[in-house]
């Protein structure tokens, strides 16, 4: 539908040239597009007085054919595309952390901790002897629990075990095997957890998030390009998904005296990020 208004209808309320009959209003309701024609190419209205006109027309359609436009105007949705990007950083472990465990039992709480004491501090002070500073270790579990046989169905008091366990920071990886060799000729019968991590991590997640950002914004053209339109040259929403960046874990061990040095592979650890991107096209 199409409404056409001669300009001279708005002569009075609107300051312009004299020769009103030579212009004309084209106002294309489904669009909203509101344009300034000339009925002869000779003549010239200034821009403002083209502004003035739309405008003025604008409100006046809005009164006569949706009044409750002033109230809640007309919107289109702007067209969008959503992608997510993914960024990976590679590197190779700075240090590796190690929860050495003593376990000890015995028929009363005083001999299974007192045999315990005995044995961590021996293992403690052979770590130190390998040039791991003290700070570096750390007690992170000490505990006792009762055990008990059940016999013709009756439950028993057997005597008492104690966990003692110690997490040690290793920067040098290429000891972990030598520390977990002398932790148990020492009296360490567990070793619980090994993990290996980077110092700088946050270094590393930076880069992985610029990565990330160039592989949504290389869907986004790849889809752009498919669907044949244009992307507008900045994103309108950028969201960071929360990534962590999780310890290489090694196997629990179950360890006995050794005659050998434990292998002991780090591995690398992958830094991951992810951005959830929008565009508008």
């Amino acid at each position: 539908m199409q409404q056409i208004w001669q300009y001279r209808e708005w002569r009075n309320s609107v300051k312009v040239i004299e020769k009103t009959n030579l212009y004309r209003v084209t106002v294309t309701i489904e669009s909203m597009h509101f344009g300034i024609e000339l009925n002869n190419e000779k003549e010239q209205l200034p821009r403002q007085s083209a502004y003035d006109i739309e405008n003025q027309l604008k409100e006046r359609w809005k009164l006569l054919y949706y009044p409750q436009m002033m109230l809640q105007p007309l919107a289109t949705s702007p067209r969008e595309i959503t992608v997510t990007g993914i960024g990976e950083i590679v590197a190779q472990p700075d240090y590796a952390q190690i929860q050495i465990e003593v376990r000890t039992e015995g028929n009363n709480v005083s001999a299974a901790q007192q045999e315990n004491a005995i044995i961590m501090n021996r293992v403690i002070e052979s770590l130190i002897e390998l040039n791991i500073p003290r700070e570096a270790i750390k007690t992170t579990v000490y505990a006792v629990f009762p055990n008990y046989d059940f016999i013709e169905g009756r439950q028993v008091l057997r005597g008492y075990e104690v966990q003692n366990a110690v997490t040690v920071k290793i920067t040098g990886i290429g000891q972990v095997g030598t520390v977990i060799d002398t932790a148990i000729k020492n009296g360490a019968n567990h070793i619980s957890a090994i993990q290996f991590n980077i110092v700088n991590a946050n270094a590393y997640y930076r880069q992985a998030l610029q990565f990330a950002m160039k592989d949504a914004m290389a869907k986004a053209k790849s889809i752009a390009k498919t669907m044949h339109v244009t992307l507008q040259a900045l994103p309108v929403e950028i969201i960071e998904e929360p990534n962590t960046t999780a310890p290489l874990p090694y196997k629990s061990l179950q360890l006995s005296n050794q005659q050998y040095v434990t292998p002991i592979e780090p591995g690398r650890i992958t830094v991951t990020a992810t951005v959830r991107v929008k565009f508008r096209f």
